[in-house]
């Protein structure tokens, strides 16, 4: 399935705190929540989703410890 792959993407990655992020897909989109360590993860992360063939946008929820969920309305990107 499209999620497995997103998993499998992601994951690859042994840096990335895997208890710890969520990830959805809904008609091709892929929601990420969770809580990672810096900046620099979630940007790993949202780049290893829309490389993933069939994902067709991305709503990026993740967030550094210790600050604020972010909100949905701005965290939606589309794949390119």
């Amino acid at each position: 399935t499209l999620r497995d792959r997103v998993e499998s993407e992601v994951f690859r990655n042994p840096d990335l705190p895997k208890g710890r992020i969520n990830l959805d897909v809904e008609s091709g989109v892929v929601t990420i929540r969770g809580q990672v360590d810096n900046a620099y993860q979630i940007a790993n992360v949202e780049k290893a989703v829309m490389k993933v063939p069939g994902v067709a946008g991305v709503e990026n929820l993740l967030h550094v410890d210790g600050t604020p969920s972010p909100n949905k309305a701005p965290a939606r990107k589309n794949a390119g």
